[in-house]
């Protein structure tokens, strides 16, 4: 069905403002995790990845649980700082609400590796802290992000483009017949611009923002949660807003 010439080029003119402004990411599907799935594959939960000679990660003395494993050689676009890292391992401990800002090692840690040598899965030394945190893979797909619709980026785009925001709710969420749809990424990914899910810059500064991990029916942290992770003056931070 063919589109009525007014939005037809409205689409049209969104197609060109996301390919000038928008950005690259990695967008995850998840799925079900074999038993048999290789360990360097990227996963939601399951076991960690570390060398023979790191400790588990602990916060407090308590052991801290594998959120996110990351294989970035996978990823079909890896935001700046990820690029030249191998492995990427998130690791938190449930007890802690993550709420505020916290800097790496305030209830959270980051581990990265620029190649795989030595790495090996091993489980977590602690039971699963929730009933429907189910470990699940994780496929990437490439997708163009465009600045979430109620971020202060999108209010402040720049000529000509300024006028865009008035299109929010028929262009930038809408699925269109071939396929088009929504341009922005609520997900979890890799890169793009952070999803709004009740403040403003969720990692404290919009250029921030690296990578987000969003609750699914297998995983949630609280109730719907966004978790968000960025790099503020080399330091990683991590924020978490639930609905």
């Amino acid at each position: 069905m063919a589109l009525r010439p007014e939005i037809a080029r409205r689409v049209a003119r969104m197609d060109a403002f996301t390919e000038a402004m928008g950005r690259d990411c990695s967008v995850a599907e998840c799925g079900p995790l074999a038993p048999d799935a290789s360990p360097f594959a990227s996963r939601l939960l399951g076991p960690g990845m570390l060398r023979p000679d790191e400790p588990w990660p602990t916060h407090e003395g308590r052991p801290m649980y594998s959120l996110l494993q990351v294989n970035l050689g996978e990823a079909p676009a890896v935001p700046e700082p990820l690029r030249g890292y191998a492995w990427m391992g998130v690791y938190l401990d449930p007890s802690v609400m993550l709420i505020d800002q916290l800097w790496e090692g305030e209830g959270w840690a980051l581990r990265l590796y620029r190649d795989l040598t030595g790495l090996a899965p091993r489980p977590s030394p602690q039971a699963k802290p929730r009933g429907n945190w189910t470990p699940q893979a994780i496929t990437w797909t490439p997708f163009r992000d465009i600045p979430h619709p109620f971020s202060d980026l999108a209010h402040a785009l720049p000529p000509p483009w300024d006028d865009l925001i008035d299109d929010v709710s028929i262009i930038w969420y809408r699925a269109f017949p071939g396929g088009r749809g929504a341009r922005h990424a609520t997900c979890t990914k890799l890169g793009g611009f952070a999803s709004i899910h009740q403040d403003e810059c969720p990692t404290g500064r919009p250029d921030a923002f690296v990578f987000q991990i969003k609750a699914n029916p297998d995983f949630d942290l609280c109730d719907n949660t966004t978790t968000y992770v960025g790099l503020i003056d080399g330091e990683w931070v991590m924020e978490t807003q639930t609905s």
